[in-house]
C-alpha cells in the first residue's frame, strides 16, 4: 500500500510516522510539502524510524513534487498553516482554503485518487474544497480510523 501525505509539517510527519509504526500493509510513503527541504528531511527521518523498527523494505521519500503521488493509494491531507498570534480565525480559514484548493488542483490530476483523509486545519471549510474540486468524498477522521482504512484496503 502507498500512502502520500500532503503537508510535511508536524501533523504531516506525526500521521506518518503512526501510519508507519501501525500498518502492516504498508509499502511506501511519500511526504510532498511546497518546501522541499522539510519533505525530504521528514522522509530521511521516517527512514531511520522505519529502520529502528525493522521496517527497512519500505520506501520513503519526500519531494515537493505532487507528481510522486501517482499510484496512490491513500492520501492523507495536512497542508495548512497554524493559527498566528493575533490572526482572525477568518483569515486563517481564506489562508488554509487557498492552500486546500491549490494542493487539491495538483491532485486532481492523478487519475488514480482513492481515498482523501483530511487532517488538515478548517476540516469543514476543506473537506468542501476537497469534495468540490476532486468530485470525491473528503472527509476526517482519527488515525485509529485511517489503519481501519488501510488494512480493509488490502
Amino acid at each position: 500500500m502507498k500512502i502520500s501525505f500532503i503537508g510535511a509539517g508536524r501533523v504531516g510527519s506525526s500521521a506518518a510516522f503512526s501510519v508507519l509504526h501501525s500498518l502492516d500493509t504498508l509499502k511506501e510513503i511519500v511526504m510532498v510539502d511546497i518546501v522541499q527541504d522539510l519533505a525530504e528531511g521528514e522522509a530521511l527521518d521516517l527512514t531511520h524510524a522505519a529502520y529502528a523498527m525493522e521496517r527497512g523494505d519500505i520506501r520513503i521519500s519526500g519531494t515537493a513534487n505532487p507528481a510522486a503521488t501517482k499510484d496512490t493509494d491513500i492520501y492523507v491531507m495536512t497542508a495548512g498553516i497554524a493559527r498566528k498570534k493575533g490572526q482572525l480565525r477568518q483569515e486563517l480559514v481564506e489562508t488554509n482554503a487557498g492552500i486546500v484548493c491549490k494542493v487539491a488542483k495538483e491532485m486532481a490530476k492523478e487519475a488514480g485518487l482513492r481515498i482523501l483523509y483530511t487532517n488538515c486545519r478548517n476540516h469543514n471549510t476543506s473537506f468542501k474544497i476537497l469534495a468540490h474540486l476532486l468530485r470525491v468524498q473528503a472527509r476526517g477522521a482519527s488515525l485509529d480510523e485511517l489503519f481501519q482504512i488501510g488494512r480493509a484496503h488490502v
